[in-house]
C-alpha cells in the first residue's frame, strides 16, 4: 500500500511539473502582415522561463516551404495588456542575415507585432503584423 501511495505521489509531482513547465511557453499562432512592402506570415513561441522567443516567417511570394528561422530574447510585459519588446536574429543557412527590433502587443484578443527589421547589410524595413 505504501508503495502505491509513493508511486501515486511521484506521478502527481511529474504531472504538475509537466503542466507548470508547459504553461510557461505560449505561441502567437500565424500572424500576417508586411516587412516593408513584402507580405509575410510569422509564428513565434515565447518561453517565459528563460525570456526567449523563437519562431519562423516566410514571404508569401516564396511559400511556407521557405521558412526563415528566428531566435532572440524579450523584455517583460506590463499592465493588463501583454507588451513584449523583442530582439530577434534571422538565420538562413546557419548565418545571421538580419535583426528584428519589434514590440509584441496583445490586448482583448487583438495581437500585433510592430517595429523594424534590419538586414545584415544595414537596410531597414518597417514591420507590421497582426492576428
Amino acid at each position: 500500500m505504501k508503495k502505491c501511495i509513493a508511486i501515486l505521489a511521484l506521478l502527481i509531482c511529474v504531472m504538475v511539473g509537466t503542466v507548470s513547465a508547459s504553461a510557461r511557453t505560449w505561441s502567437t499562432g500565424s500572424m500576417t502582415g508586411t516587412i516593408g512592402k513584402y507580405k509575410v506570415v510569422m509564428s513565434l513561441s515565447v518561453n517565459e522561463s528563460n525570456k526567449t522567443v523563437s519562431g519562423w516567417y516566410y514571404y508569401r511570394s516564396k511559400g511556407p516551404k521557405n521558412k526563415i528561422n528566428l531566435s532572440g530574447t524579450y523584455r517583460d510585459s506590463s499592465g493588463s495588456a501583454v507588451i513584449l519588446e523583442m530582439d530577434m536574429k534571422e538565420k538562413t543557412g546557419g548565418k545571421v542575415t538580419g535583426y528584428f527590433d519589434v514590440t509584441y502587443s496583445q490586448y482583448m484578443g487583438e495581437i500585433s507585432l510592430d517595429g523594424d527589421f534590419t538586414t545584415s547589410a544595414g537596410k531597414r524595413y518597417t514591420v507590421n503584423l497582426s492576428k
